[in-house]
Parts: C-alpha cells; structure tokens; sequence
C-alpha cells in the first residue's frame, strides 16, 4: 500500500503540460509529446514539469546512442561496398589498358 502511495506522488510530479498551463491526462496526448521527443520535432505545443523533464530527456539521450548505434551498424558495410566498388572499378581499367 505505501508503495502505492509513493508511485501516485512520484506520477504526481511528473506531468506535461499543455500551452493553456493544464495538465495531459489522456494516454495519446502523453504518446504524441513522447513520439514529438523521440523523433525531435518538438512542436512545442506541450511543456515537460517535474521529474517529466529527466524522463524526456532519458528518452532524447537514448534516441541519440540509437543513432549512433544505427550509424556503427551502417558505416562498415558502406564501407566495404565502397572498398570493392573501388576494386573492381581499378580491375576493369586494368583489363581495358591490357586489351
């Protein structure tokens, strides 16, 4: 029961607010600021207060180390491509001056 307690103060904290200063309480609204967070578009329309401001920017910070981890995933492989592209390429005109 106290941990109740303590987990509806903790959520009391942590509110977005809307431009007009009152509170979202719907899920799609909260959805629609964090999915706005996410993808850094930021409209700006909803205000994070609280501890809603650590979380948001949780959420930012892990949508970058995403970023990142996508571009470490990418770069090697258009990188190799890059590598034999540049080696055949070198093959060919090789073969061509030969002929």
């Amino acid at each position: 029961m106290q941990r109740r307690l303590y987990v509806c103060r903790f959520l009391e904290r942590v509110a977005v607010l809307t431009r007009a200063g009152e509170r979202e309480r719907h899920f799609l609204d909260l959805l629609y600021f964090s999915t706005g967070t996410f993808f850094r578009i930021g409209y700006g329309d909803q205000v994070p207060t609280g501890w809603a401001r650590l979380l948001v920017g949780l959420e930012a910070f892990c949508n970058f180390l995403l970023g990142l981890a996508f571009i470490a995933q990418l770069a090697p492989a258009a990188w190799q491509h890059l590598a034999r592209l540049s080696l055949h390429n070198q093959l060919e005109g090789f073969i061509r001056s030969r002929n």
